[in-house]
């Protein structure tokens, strides 16, 4: 976890907000980060903030926010590309992570369209 700094955040901290420049991710070590856009609460083990460090125009695409006080790990979108050189497993992990974050987007919009 070289890459990684830990910081703490206060509960009602704004981490990001949907369009802002995304230069990080995070990884949840406590607390609850909630991300209001897509009406999801992540915990403990959650990382979130990859899809938008990993676009091609490196914005946000949703908001994120302290729900209660949190330990972060958070990673530069620099030093994200050195971990997954570093660690393929980690990488992979990730990967997954994103495949399994479209998958979701696409069956929502799905349901909000009436075809499931």
């Amino acid at each position: 976890m070289r890459h990684f700094r830990r910081r703490h955040f206060a509960q009602g901290t704004v981490l990001f907000r949907k369009g802002d420049p995304a230069d990080r991710a995070y990884y949840i070590v406590s607390g609850k980060v909630r991300l209001p856009e897509v009406d999801i609460e992540l915990g403990e083990g959650g990382f979130f903030g990859e899809l938008g460090a990993l676009a091609n125009d490196h914005r946000r695409i949703a908001s994120a926010m302290c729900s209660t006080d949190c330990e972060l790990y958070e990673i530069a979108d620099t030093d994200l590309a050195h971990a997954f050189y570093e660690s393929p497993v980690f990488a992979f992990g990730v990967m997954r992570l994103v495949v399994s974050r479209l998958q979701s987007n696409n069956e929502r919009l799905e349901r909000l369209q009436g075809r499931t």
